[in-house]
């Protein structure tokens, strides 16, 4: 082939030029042909929300329960264990009256009775005229587990009283006189159950308003 004398420079220079832009419009190529890219700074992360607590129902204070209270049981029955009757009590003998309302008070008779309060209210005719409102007005005692037991077998008390004031206890007085009274419980059911006898000491304040007026009681409390 014929080549053109003095061609050859300026078509050199051209493809050299050429070449030279491509070079720069590549600028920013890497050397595998990957663009190089400009790390981007991360997005900002949006704002936390605020979680505003939607506020409750105010608390209000529980109410206060009041139990049933509990009626009085039959008074025109006599318990099967017995009472005795008031003209067959020494009214003018403290031990006696003392150890009458001890053994009367403990007479219980589930069939007649809703709690232990009804006995203590069959002892109201040798009780202070105070004392026997006191127990009369007030609230019934709980019959609690022993006496629902009792009241499976319908059961009802027989109890016995003795006078065991111990020597060096304060002498009697005109109108007053204090006595410790031991007192034997035991419960028997009609289905011929038997429970296990029981036994308290009660101390028992009697007064009086003269020497010949009526031994009363005043005031009865169990031993702990």
């Amino acid at each position: 082939m014929t080549t053109t004398p003095g061609r050859s420079g300026p078509v050199r220079r051209t493809v050299l030029a050429a070449l030279g832009f491509v070079v720069l419009a590549a600028t920013g190529c890497s050397n595998d042909g990957t663009a190089n890219q400009q790390p981007s700074e991360p997005a900002a992360s949006p704002p936390a929300a605020t979680v505003t607590g939607t506020p409750g129902p105010p608390s209000v204070p529980a109410t206060p329960v009041t139990p049933d209270p509990i009626p009085t049981g039959n008074p025109t029955k006599t318990p099967a264990g017995g009472l005795p009757r008031p003209a067959q009590v020494n009214s003018l003998n403290a031990s006696a009256v003392a150890a009458t309302v001890a053994a009367v008070t403990y007479r219980y008779d589930t069939a007649i009775d809703n709690s232990p309060s009804d006995a203590q209210r069959r002892a109201t005719p040798w009780l202070t005229p105070a004392y026997a409102a006191q127990l009369t007005g007030g609230p019934a005692a709980a019959p609690g587990a022993e006496w629902n037991t009792w009241a499976q077998h319908r059961a009802y008390t027989t109890s016995t009283a003795v006078d065991a004031t111990e020597d060096g206890a304060p002498p009697d007085t005109t109108t007053r006189a204090d006595r410790s009274i031991a007192v034997t419980v035991t419960p028997i059911g009609r289905d011929r159950w038997h429970g296990t006898p029981q036994q308290y000491v009660l101390f028992i304040t009697l007064t009086r308003d003269g020497a010949a007026a009526p031994w009363r009681v005043s005031q009865l409390q169990v031993q702990e």
